[in-house]
């Protein structure tokens, strides 16, 4: 961590970062443009949007998986954007993904065991002597038995595989866990248990979360501060407990409109987001989603909205709220 310090509030931040990949016929795909956000100590930030809004890459880049074409990341307020070689691999027990489906992140070969005593042996954590009891107690850390260590991940399911995910994560411990669709292939009731062994974990270890989802409800009700994403931007920041009750932005909005509840009048229409979103090949020159908004103006084509304060830790991008 070369670069030197600067003062931030959050444990890991990114400013304005900016990711764009190379396409056919010379063209640039932006899948993050100038995110800036932070997840702060001990908390759970939620990055909610679409599939294709960009959440993802950002957690990619967070993680040191990808490196932004532009702007900075910082851990614990030192620069880390640009580690390569042994700094980089060392940040890796400092910071740890948890990925959407652990059979691609999973060895098929290789049993629960040695895919956590991976973990382990890769950062030195505990002598060898104490592997075996470490794994032990990593998989008590996740509800898991003892027995688990010698199961392959065919022979467990989706929600044990997750789980087991989770303790490998662990296993350098780490202050920061980054879950990238971490529920989304769960059934609700293997979701609740996963969601619950976090917030405990997050208890216990002060660990810090940041956890990526397409749903703003499931986000709503786990994280401490959600952000909300678009085709790439961060369109809104807030705290969780108010995301029902004081959004802003249209897209927020509409996301909410679109949440289904055993509650709700079933006889009413159900709102829809119309249109589809752009194509990150072909920006708009304006607001990312004007084309879909009702309250579209032209000032919304033409010119691009920054996030501000609307109110106090309440951020949004949209100059007609």
């Amino acid at each position: 961590m070369s670069e030197g310090a600067e003062e931030n509030k959050g444990i890991l931040t990114a400013k304005h970062v900016t990711k764009q990949f190379p396409a056919a016929k010379g063209r640039i795909l932006t899948a993050c443009e100038d995110v800036s956000l932070e997840i702060e100590k001990g908390r759970t930030l939620g990055i909610v949007g679409e599939s294709g809004c960009g959440k993802s890459t950002l957690l990619r880049m967070l993680c040191g998986i990808e490196k932004p074409s532009s702007g900075h990341i910082f851990f614990q307020g030192w620069e880390i954007t640009n580690l390569r070689g042994e700094e980089r691999r060392q940040m890796h027990r400092h910071i740890q993904m948890i990925f959407q489906d652990p059979m691609e992140a999973f060895h098929p070969a290789m049993r629960a065991g040695e895919i956590i005593e991976e973990s382990i042996r890769n950062y030195a954590a505990v002598p060898k002597s104490e592997r075996a009891s470490r794994e032990r107690e990593l998989l008590k850390a996740v509800d898991l038995p003892e027995s688990f260590a010698d199961r392959y991940p065919h022979q467990m399911s989706g929600g044990q595989r997750q789980r087991v995910g989770i303790a490998r994560a662990l296993a350098p411990d780490p202050e920061i866990l980054l879950c990238d669709e971490a529920t989304s292939a769960l059934d609700v009731a293997a979701q609740k248990n996963v969601l619950d062994i976090l917030s405990r974990l997050q208890r216990e270890r002060e660990i810090s979360i940041g956890f990526v989802s397409h749903d703003l409800a499931l986000v709503s009700s786990f994280a401490d501060r959600v952000a909300v994403m678009y085709l790439g931007h961060v369109v809104e920041i807030l705290d969780a407990e108010d995301v029902a009750d004081h959004a802003l932005h249209p897209y927020t909005k509409a996301m909410l409109d679109s949440i289904f509840d055993i509650h709700m009048d079933f006889s009413r229409e159900i709102p829809v987001i119309r249109g589809e979103a752009p194509s990150p090949l072909n920006m708009p020159p304006g607001c990312p989603f004007c084309d879909r908004c009702s309250k579209a103006c032209e000032d919304c084509r033409k010119k691009k909205p920054v996030l501000r304060e609307a109110e106090p830790g309440h951020f949004v991008a949209c100059e007609e709220v």
